[in-house]
């Protein structure tokens, strides 16, 4: 769960500067699983999966989404499927 949000505000992005009186609104979250291998405890490599479930952009339902999950559809898949590879030090 998280966001990225302006320091300071900006009329070219409206809605992106932090206002803590919309937090909940503006956090996504989505709900995924991975494998992780630590390799002789000095390099980690990464391989996830994850799911949607708030989308801040979405004002129908406060942004939650659960009802339009559709794992058995290709076209939903394509679109919200997200894969991760990540290659660094273990943390």
């Amino acid at each position: 769960a998280g966001n990225i949000w302006l320091a300071k505000p900006n009329p070219n992005t409206p809605g992106a500067d932090f206002n803590f009186n919309s937090l909940a609104q503006d956090i996504a979250a989505d709900l995924g699983t991975g494998i992780r291998f630590d390799i002789a405890s000095f390099f980690t490599v990464r391989f996830d999966f994850a799911i949607p479930i708030k989308q801040p952009y979405s004002m129908s339902n406060n942004g939650w989404i659960l009802n339009k999950i559709a794992p058995f559809d290709s076209n939903w898949r394509s679109n919200n499927l997200v894969f991760n590879l990540s290659i660094g030090y273990p943390f």
